[in-house]
């Protein structure tokens, strides 16, 4: 069984989703993904005008683990149309990367490969910040 994120996560997840340009699935995408209209979503997530509920809770946060797993994939088709693509097998989206860390009050340098699609940790600038996960403060 999936585990059910905290509202106060999804929203951080959600945060770096809306903002990053290499997006694993589109906005519309992952809202067919969830099963939610992209208007919700907008509304919850980026313009925050409307609270988030449990069902969406629910349907979101399984949805961010999904992805970071692999599950799902966008693929072109031959008319350029976007279509979502289940994988039988999961296989995450991996690239190099190279970013700052901080460890007990100290920075360092995290070399190697990272899953593209998952949201789960936290920035360094997240790091910096008194109310980061890991209680680090500047």
């Amino acid at each position: 069984m999936m585990k059910i994120l905290p509202k106060a996560e999804i929203y951080r997840q959600m945060e770096r989703f809306w903002q990053d340009k290499d997006k694993t699935l589109s906005i519309q995408m992952f809202a067919d993904f969830c099963g939610l209209s992209p208007s919700l979503l907008y509304r919850v997530f980026h313009d925050k005008t409307l609270p988030m509920t449990e069902h969406t809770q629910i349907c979101v946060s399984r949805a961010l683990e999904r992805m970071a797993r692999g599950d799902v994939v966008m693929v072109y088709g031959r008319d350029q149309s976007r279509k979502l693509l289940y994988r039988q097998e999961p296989k995450p989206r991996m690239a190099k990367s190279n970013t700052l860390t901080m460890k007990n009050g100290k920075v360092s340098l995290k070399v190697g490969l990272k899953n593209k699609s998952d949201y789960s940790e936290p920035t360094f600038d997240e790091q910096l910040t008194v109310g980061g996960r890991n209680g680090n403060s500047a």
